[in-house]
């Protein structure tokens, strides 16, 4: 199955390669691909539950400013985790996902949403022209 972030995905990959060809990134990917009963079995062993829902779909692994690395959730253009007058949506999942942002905030990393591709795209080009 086709998960309707995958072309954004693609779609950020592709410009961080082409962009920043320097940067280390890497995409969580463990979340849309479709586990065995061992691999799913094996997942929690490593990671726990507590932990990995809610983590981003993206690691920029670029110290810039204060900031450790950039982890960036994306969210398909169609799935906005805000409501129209700005303010964060109630669903338990993006909730979920914006408590683990504010984990990894207090650690030090710089943390956000981006929904769409010119909106990840200026996030990526801020962060990574931070001195």
């Amino acid at each position: 199955m086709i998960h309707k972030e995958d072309s954004l995905e693609e779609q950020v990959a592709k410009y961080i390669q082409i962009q920043y060809p320097t940067v280390i990134f890497r995409f969580d990917s463990s979340a849309s691909a479709k586990k065995t009963m061992f691999q799913a079995l094996r997942f929690k062993i490593l990671h726990g539950d507590k932990y990995t829902k809610g983590y981003p779909d993206l690691l920029l692994l670029e110290k810039r400013g204060e900031w450790g690395a950039c982890f960036i959730e994306l969210k398909a253009p169609s799935s906005s985790p805000y409501r129209v007058d700005g303010s964060l949506r109630q669903s338990k999942h993006i909730q979920t996902q914006n408590a683990y942002h504010g984990l990894l905030r207090d650690r030090g990393y710089y943390a956000t949403f981006a929904t769409g591709f010119p909106e990840a795209k200026s996030i990526i080009d801020s962060y990574l022209k931070i001195c």
